[in-house]
């Protein structure tokens, strides 16, 4: 199997979390990759021009979103550590949470695009705003469901979520969260511990900001 991704990629960081967590490091080839060079063969793979790829030994390789390749790969493996729960309650509950990590993501690079690769003329304030309550929001409900939360057996929308507040650290550094959302911050900080989550990040990743403010806009 041949992984295409780049580094800094919360989507990406996700695989990559879960390529550690199920112990298939040493049978992935890595080919890391930027999406946004000019020369890319990225759409050649995704039609979308996207990370994560994985090209696998499967008649519907290669496949494209981290969520399907993360599903594939604990397939792969058996799922020993139950990243998607057979039991329906608790499969759904799991899918749901990485639909917001997923989600959370995508806001935040949405943001960081918007307010740092088009010229400040062109740069839209409700846009930004709107990406902004999106990550507000999701921090409030997930303060408010902290308790469906694992640590011991994460599941995927357990390591969806950490990959993302992780991403917010690295990319919205003005956007200091943790000190309104106590409980969440203390499953965050405990997350951040495991070794298949410190393995995947980029060190940047690893940093909490030091003081609250809001998203600039």
């Amino acid at each position: 199997m041949k992984l295409h991704y780049w580094r800094a990629s919360p989507h990406a960081c996700k695989v990559l979390a879960v390529v550690h967590h199920l112990g298939l490091k040493d049978i992935l080839e890595h080919n890391p990759i930027h999406p946004w060079e000019k020369e890319t063969p990225l759409p050649s793979l995704n039609p979308l021009g996207k990370v994560p790829v994985l090209e696998c030994d499967e008649d519907f390789s290669p496949l494209f979103d981290s969520g399907v390749i993360c599903e594939y790969l604990a397939s792969k493996a058996n799922d020993p550590k139950n990243l998607f729960p057979k039991d329906l309650s608790a499969r759904i509950k799991a899918l749901r949470l990485q639909a917001l990590g997923d989600g959370m993501m995508e806001a935040a690079v949405l943001h960081v695009v918007e307010q740092h690769a088009r010229p400040p003329i062109l740069q839209s304030s409700d846009w930004l705003e709107r990406q902004r309550l999106k990550l507000e929001n999701a921090l409030h409900f997930l303060e408010n469901h902290v308790l469906e939360l694992q640590i011991e057996t994460p599941t995927i929308g357990d390591i969806a979520i950490v990959i993302a507040l992780s991403y917010m650290n690295f990319r919205l550094p003005s956007y200091v969260w943790h000190p309104a959302y106590p409980s969440l911050t203390a499953w965050f900080e405990k997350m951040l511990r495991l070794p298949e989550i410190a393995e995947s990040l980029p060190k940047e990743m690893h940093t909490m900001p030091e003081k609250m403010d809001r998203l600039e806009n």
